[in-house]
């Protein structure tokens, strides 16, 4: 059966971001804004505070935490890699 069915690579944060950021700040949980746009925070059951910041990816997972600015969001390889360097598999 034919269908049309789109694609969209997801290969960074910031690319994840502009697909479901369909607001100015969006945050998984709660979240309070003051001065701060374009910021994507993904940090379940935290409320999140932005202050003064802009196009920043916030990634909290219970065992690490990623601050990036969007237009640096595809370098976490570089932390990836240097993880696996210093064999830290722990948090990969």
């Amino acid at each position: 059966m034919p269908a049309e069915i789109g694609w969209h690579d997801v290969g960074s944060w910031a690319r994840l971001a502009e697909l479901v950021q369909r607001t100015d700040n969006w945050a998984s949980g709660d979240q309070v804004a003051e001065d701060a746009h374009g910021n994507y925070v993904w940090a379940p059951g935290k409320t999140v505070a932005l202050i003064g910041v802009e196009g920043l990816i916030v990634v909290d997972t219970p065992d690490a935490l990623l601050v990036t600015s969007k237009e640096r969001s595809a370098d976490v390889k570089t932390v990836v890699d240097r993880l696996r360097r210093e064999e830290r598999d722990d948090l990969l």
